[in-house]
């Protein structure tokens, strides 16, 4: 191999990797960190209106975790003035994870995504009756 295609190839490898090290370096801004949303589409698209009695999924990402490695999280939902309903999560592997349920009751709900005891991410959501 000639010495300029050394030289160039040498430059264009460093080049890719202070690239991908400064992507991968850059912090993600804390507010923009995790999400948590509620949607009864199959596309996953946040709703912050569902209809009663109709399966839906709390869904839960985390931006800073690209790799995917075990993230532990508890998601309560609660319908304002009532007792909450809680599960203990893992993001194993995956960017978002989803919990399914079901609400048996219109009203306003709440849902609250948190790790190590600190509220990360919430989302206010109404329970409908459907047609």
């Amino acid at each position: 191999m000639a010495r300029t295609t050394k030289v160039v190839l040498l430059l264009v490898v460093t080049a890719a990797l202070l690239t991908t090290a400064t992507a991968n370096g850059q912090a993600v801004p804390a507010r923009y960190r995790y999400t948590g949303w509620v949607s009864q589409l199959v596309a996953r698209l946040p709703q912050h209106m569902i209809v009663v009695d109709g399966p839906f999924k709390l869904l839960f990402n985390d931006y800073a975790n690209p790799s995917g490695s075990s993230e532990a999280y508890r998601v309560c939902y609660v319908k304002v003035g009532a007792t909450p309903h809680c599960a203990n999560r893992t993001l194993n592997g995956v960017h978002v994870d989803a919990i399914s349920r079901t609400i048996h009751q219109t009203g306003r709900y709440v849902a609250r995504w948190s790790i190590a005891g600190h509220v990360v991410a919430s989302w206010v959501f109404l329970v409908v009756q459907g047609d």
